[in-house]
Order: structure tokens, then sequence, then C-alpha cells
């Protein structure tokens, strides 16, 4: 790469850190009042390893649509949510109390048809009582 490219990259990469520090501190308030520490805040801001009561400060102190998805670690959820623009995540937090990982079997419609395992989060019905109080 000549030297105008690297110039270039240069000031993208120093023009995301200061929209990222920018970020940071409209949010610092929220983001503290967690408690929690961010292990990442370059790519995306990431909170890892969390129980579920951390995950869910986390989305309380940053409100969005949160998606989930399996986690890489057994029974985990990552959880990821883009917040005024900016990548959060928590990644390998616990599931719900109510619920958990389990990996069942699939069909794929295709010809010849096929099966593959997937990995889905099950969460029991509250029970009347639950849900009354």
């Amino acid at each position: 790469m000549n030297i105008d490219t690297q110039i270039a990259i240069l000031r993208c990469t120093v023009n995301t850190a200061i929209e990222r520090i920018a970020w940071l501190e409209t949010k610092r308030a929220a983001i503290e009042a967690t408690g929690l520490d961010i292990s990442s805040a370059f790519g995306s801001v990431d909170f890892d390893n969390l129980p579920h009561a951390d995950v869910v400060k986390v989305m309380l102190a940053l409100p969005g649509r949160w998606n989930k998805t399996p986690g890489s670690s057994e029974g985990t959820i990552n959880y990821e949510a883009e917040i005024d623009g900016v990548n959060v995540r928590c990644w390998c937090g616990e599931p719900p109390p109510s619920c958990k990982i389990v990996e069942v079997e699939e069909v794929v419609p295709a010809q010849p048809e096929t099966r593959r395992m997937v990995k889905k989060m099950i969460c029991k019905e509250p029970e009347a009582a639950e849900v009354a109080a």
C-alpha cells in the first residue's frame, strides 16, 4: 500500500475512535450505573460472560432491540443491539432463569432432505401465580 492509502486508513481509525469516545461520554452515566466493566470498546462495546441479572442491567441502561443467538460457550447466549449507531454486545451471557439452551434436530428442506443440529433457547411458560404477582 502506498503512503496515501496508509494515511487514509489511519484517519479512518482515528475518526472511529473519536466517534466511539463521544458515544461513551454520552452513555457514561448509564453504563457506570450498572457497576459493570466494558471488556472492549473499539469494534463494538462488549460486556462478556455476564450472569443474567447483569445482562438485564445492560439492557435497561442501554435500551433498544436486543437480538439473541446461541453463545460459543455451552449454555450461553449472545445478546446484541445497535444503540445509537454503536453495536453493543453481551457475549456469552446466561439465559433467563426460566430458559435453557438445547440442541435439536432440524429438517432442512432440500432435495434430498437433510437434517442438522441447531441450538435453540427453550423457555418454560410462567405459572399463573407468577403472572398474577
